[in-house]
């Protein structure tokens, strides 16, 4: 017995890596990986003391998740930025989250060839490439390895009581809510396990299991604000007058049927998917949907016990990033079905392995290989895609054609190559189909500049200010197109705007000492002093305010443009 289990762990293991293993070719992409890695001062100064410092206090990216900066550091410090090899730490992280997973069913339910399908399933089906591939969700698969590690610990902890596993489910709980908030769901699934299959709650009242759970909720509390203030200074919590609640609830409602239906056929698979507003009625029509299944479930609980366990794993873990509270602009992703989707294989091949019949069960090894070589196929064929920005984000466009951040995307990346129709091709496909998104704006105002159409430039800059007006990159792009036309002045009054909003905004800052050293050879000739008094007035009210004391060069040299006016009058 003990020679299969390590076999299986082995098989799990080096399974996924063999299917995963063609992403150590793969290239970082513009989303998001920027943010997290290759425009990221602090990670790509390795790891230092200075670094570690920021992970905890940082919000940067609108995300606090400081083991997942931290690990993001090490693989600079080791591998420097090779992007195959921080793709490879990221498969070897999935490669031991199956393992776990194996090792918590066989805890569960005893071994059984049940358990090594769904541990083969979870690790190679075609939901996972989002996780595992793309760089910028290292944070989901450290967090899964952190939370399996976690309900490792609890269930044995439930068997035998000791404090030493009680304190490693506290200490693993919080370091899976360090790596990603989303682990503040995990007390609720020890609950359900000790519904099903651990059974305590025959033994112990329920108001006792959950007093026994205050320690884990007080770090999901302390994790759930310090996410909640990183969303809000990043802008990410979306407001009821964004989304309302009639269309949450459809969006909801859809949510969990489209994740239901992709864990059975995951077909037109991309990166992002848009948020959707429903005809009248789709909504109410998925959610009758739902409450039918949930009944069906309901109904097979003496029998099939884990066909309500996993259903309920499924809608409890999916509640944080359904849509109650939406965050961003997508309806669903890929990766948020990392840890829903165990609850459905468990459920499902339990189901099977109980309901088939004798005459059927003979066939069950036959049915379990072509499963795997089935996903294996389909996963293979997926991974190309995300090789590199282009090609990832052309598919999307090709399954999702109003797919405005594909589009964003894909221009970004043409910019990037100096294909400026290209990219502005792309821009005007997204602002057509979002106008209410300033990204591509921005961005083709930036293009438009670039071909030194400026006016054409300040235009489309003009309209996200209207939008956005604190919109740090609009006013340096802003300040950027007056350089250009000659008109100084009003490039260093957008300058110190978008400066004034974020100290990170590092171009305007060097700008504006670039401006004002200038100054300070040419003289007051090169600001426009002639009908210039508002501009003055605010750039004299910007002074009297100076919010950064330390910075006494600027504070010196918006003096001496100050007395460019008093010269003129």
């Amino acid at each position: 017995m003990r020679e299969t289990k390590l076999t299986q762990i082995f098989f799990v293991f080096l399974l996924t890596l063999a299917v995963f293993y063609p992403v150590s070719k793969f290239d970082f992409i513009n989303f998001d990986d920027p943010t997290y890695v290759t425009e990221n001062s602090q990670v790509l100064a390795g790891l230092t003391r200075e670094g570690a410092l920021w992970a905890f206090t940082s919000e940067h990216g609108a995300h606090w998740h400081p083991l997942a900066w931290i690990s993001h550091m090490v693989d600079i410090e080791l591998f420097g930025k090779d992007p195959g090899a921080h793709h490879l730490v990221s498969v070897f992280i999935h490669a031991l989250n199956s393992v776990f997973l194996l090792l918590l069913l066989n805890l569960l339910f005893s071994s059984s060839p049940a358990n090594l399908l769904i541990a083969v399933v979870f690790a190679i089906h075609p939901l996972r490439i989002e996780s595992v591939v793309w760089i910028s969700e290292r944070k989901d698969v450290l967090s899964m390895f952190f939370s399996l590690a976690a309900l490792i610990t609890y269930v044995s902890y439930a068997k035998r009581r000791s404090i030493v596993s009680y304190l490693l489910v506290v200490a693993f709980l919080f370091l899976s809510l360090l790596s990603k908030p989303s682990a503040i769901i995990l007390p609720i699934l020890f609950l359900l396990l000790d519904y099903y299959p651990l059974n305590r709650i025959r033994e112990i009242s329920f108001v006792k299991l959950v007093i026994e759970k205050i320690p884990f909720l007080l770090a999901c509390l302390l994790c759930a604000l310090m996410a909640i203030w990183a969303q809000g200074e990043g802008g990410g919590l979306k407001s009821l007058a964004d989304y309302p609640i009639d269309v949450r609830f459809d969006s909801i409602c859809v949510g969990y049927l489209t994740y239901l239906a992709k864990f059975f056929a995951p077909l037109h698979l991309g990166i992002f998917y848009p948020f959707e507003v429903y005809q009248p009625g789709v909504g109410s029509a998925a959610f009758i949907g739902i409450l039918a299944i949930s009944y069906l479930v309901w109904s097979k609980k003496s029998k099939y016990p884990s066909l309500l366990f996993g259903w309920l794993w499924f809608l409890i873990s999916l509640v944080l990033v359904i849509g109650f509270v939406q965050i961003g602009g997508q309806a669903y992703a890929d990766r948020w079905s990392y840890l829903p989707h165990i609850g459905l294989l468990i459920g499902v091949i339990n189901f099977w392995n109980a309901a088939c019949s004798e005459s059927l069960k003979k066939y069950n090894s036959i049915l379990a290989i072509l499963v795997t070589i089935s996903l294996i196929t389909w996963t293979r064929l997926q991974l190309p895609y995300w090789k590199n920005t282009e090609s990832l984000f052309l598919h999307t466009i090709e399954i999702s054609p109003r797919n405005f951040m594909a589009h964003t995307n894909l221009g970004h990346f043409y910019q990037s190559q100096e294909k400026y129709e290209e990219a502005a091709r792309e821009y005007e496909s997204a602002v057509a189909v979002a106008p209410q998104y300033p990204v591509p704006l921005t961005n083709l105002a930036s293009v438009r500049a670039l071909q030194e159409r400026y006016d054409e430039s300040l235009e489309l800059l003009i309209k996200v200010l209207a939008m956005k007006p604190r919109d740090i990159n609009a006013l340096h792009n802003t300040g950027s197109v007056y350089y250009h036309k000659g008109q100084n002045l009003l490039a260093l009054i957008y300058w110190l705007r978008a400066y004034s909003v974020s100290r990170e905004a590092k171009p305007s800052k060097d700008s504006i000492y670039s401006l004002l050293e200038q100054l300070a050879t040419r003289g007051c000739s090169m600001l426009e002093t002639s009908n210039s008094k508002t501009l003055f007035t605010e750039l004299r009210d910007f002074h009297n305010r100076w919010p950064f004391p330390t910075d006494t060069p600027m504070r010196l040299g918006i003096e001496a443009a100050l007395k460019c006016q008093d010269s003129s009058d």
